[in-house]
């Protein structure tokens, strides 16, 4: 039966632990959990658990290394720091529930999601505000070619701090 983390990025990290999962058989199938608990998105952290012949076939398409070395020991020293990872999934989740409210009060609409970004459609001018907030620093993800029509865009969850930037920043280029 497959494990499910969802919200529980902390039973992830129980579960690496408990079956001695290290760092250097993390792949980039899976980073649910490393992007939620440990702020690893960018690094592109996962786990694969699976049946000995589907890793065993993923592993003939992978190259001899998916993940550089750097990223590696970032993982090992987020996941080993359990202060660290309960204070980042709370400030994610705190900052999370802002980010929804704050989009929808600016008239955003947001989809129902538990991951630690929202999908919302600020409808047409959307693809224009995500190069507004660009030349502000801030990175959106413009998904208005998986949509079909301008408007959508994938906004992760940061800091608290950043959430508010994010959401001033909306506001005054919006």
């Amino acid at each position: 039966m497959p494990y499910s983390f969802r919200n529980q990025p902390f039973r992830c990290i129980a579960f690496f632990r408990k079956w001695r999962v290290r760092a250097s058989f993390l792949f980039a199938t899976m980073k649910k959990c490393a992007s939620l608990a440990a702020g690893l998105a960018a690094l592109r952290i996962g786990a694969l658990f699976a049946r000995a012949d589907v890793i065993s076939a993923m592993l003939r398409a992978f190259t001899p290394y998916p993940v550089n070395s750097l990223a590696l020991t970032a993982a090992e020293a987020a996941v080993s720091d359990e202060r660290f990872l309960r204070a980042y999934a709370r400030e994610v989740l705190e900052s999370r529930s802002q980010l929804v409210s704050g989009l929808e009060q600016l008239g955003a609409r947001v989809f129902p999601s538990a991951a630690n970004f929202a999908l919302a459609d600020f409808g047409p001018g959307g693809t224009r505000l995500v190069k507004r907030l660009a030349r502000r620093g801030i990175l959106v993800r413009d998904r208005a070619s998986e949509f079909g029509r301008d408007g959508f865009m994938r906004i992760t969850a940061g800091t608290v701090p950043q959430t508010r930037r994010l959401l001033q920043a909306i506001k005054e280029e919006w």
